[in-house]
């Protein structure tokens, strides 16, 4: 209601995390199992509202596909979130193929995205790229843009 027109739901709050991240310094957060019922409920809650909703799942959790009826997209995290700069996790491409053949939405993949990593992304599936330290470190901007935009 205060203007967004898409809404992204953290999927590890919806379940136990994995006992070596259960304390506020202990990374990466993971989880194995989520509440599906209440995450489906909060989406159709942003969808109600005509807005977009996306779940957001870290690199370790697994893909949930219960949800992904009730959401318009889905953001794979490609690094463990709270550290600007850090490199890619390889080991997410598999995910982000998999999400690919059973979910028609936007994928979007956020972390070390980069000249290297974006065609290895979009190639498995993804087509919105979060790439802001690449971006916003770049010494020429349009061109960094121009050369994502042409991996379609």
């Amino acid at each position: 209601k205060a203007g967004a027109d898409i809404s992204q739901i953290q999927v590890e709050c919806y379940g136990v995390r994995r006992p070596a991240c259960q304390g506020f310094n202990q990374w990466p957060k993971e989880v194995d199992t989520i509440d599906i019922d209440l995450l489906c409920k909060d989406l159709d809650k942003i969808r109600q509202l005509g807005k977009k909703a996306f779940m957001v799942i870290n690199p370790g959790t697994p893909l949930f596909k219960e949800p992904l009826s009730h959401c318009d997209g889905v953001l794979i995290m490609s690094v463990n979130p709270g550290f600007a700069g850090q490199k890619f996790i390889p080991s997410v491409l598999p995910k982000i193929e998999e999400l690919k053949k059973i979910f028609k939405g936007d994928i979007g993949v956020d972390g070390g995205v980069n000249g290297q990593t974006a065609p290895l992304v979009v190639q498995a599936g993804a087509r919105v790229l979060i790439t802001a330290s690449y971006l916003y470190g770049a010494a020429h901007p349009k061109e960094v843009v121009s050369q994502l935009k042409s991996l379609r």
